[in-house]
């Protein structure tokens, strides 16, 4: 699932996902092996504002690029919005779009569920997602030009200051999802 549909729609996804797993008699192979992912765009640094500096960029490029996939409105050569018909470099499309109309132009702005901010602000927005009962966050950090000694330190951020909270707490999803399992009468094979 993408993160940047928000909790909600995570914790929609998960329900059916798991409605889905228990009905089903038929599956693709011979053993299952259930489990929910949400691939969630995430950076963390000292504070909100240096996360937000250097990350929007990405999500703005990100958001244009679905858009782009999607066919949605977008700009025409004059910078003007129009329906999609002809590839175009996504930087170029990207820049005149917030030239003129700006991201708030486009259908939807994936910056607005990522999980992006301080030690604390990050483990504020972790936290909602935990209690989608998603199995597995995978946190997409590598978006846009952030550079490398800030990706490094997002990921030592999370690692000392973010995870600790929710690793001590994981045995609840473990009895959570024990508890989805022993409903599922097929061969399960499960690695989460």
């Amino acid at each position: 699932m993408l993160g940047a549909l928000g909790p909600r729609a995570i914790r929609e996804g998960v329900a059916e996902y798991w409605d889905g797993i228990a009905e089903c008699t038929d599956p693709v192979s011979t053993v299952v092996n259930p489990a929910t992912a949400a691939f969630v765009f995430a950076l963390c640094a000292r504070t909100d504002t240096a996360a937000w500096q250097r990350s929007r960029r990405g999500f703005d490029f990100f958001s244009y690029g679905i858009d782009v996939l999607t066919g949605d409105a977008l700009e025409d050569e004059d910078g003007g919005c129009e329906r999609r018909t002809v590839n175009r470099h996504l930087n170029r499309g990207l820049q005149r779009l917030l030239d003129g109309p700006g991201i708030a132009a486009l259908p939807v702005d994936l910056a607005q569920e990522a999980i992006v901010g301080s030690p604390e602000t990050f483990r504020e927005r972790l936290r909602k997602l935990e209690e989608t009962n998603v199995d597995l966050v995978v946190f997409v950090q590598n978006v846009g030009g952030i550079e490398h000694r800030h990706l490094l330190e997002s990921a030592e951020l999370i690692a000392t200051e973010v995870l600790p909270e929710f690793r001590a707490r994981h045995t609840l999803h473990e009895k959570w999802r024990a508890e989805k399992l022993a409903s599922v009468d097929l061969p399960i094979n499960s690695s989460i």
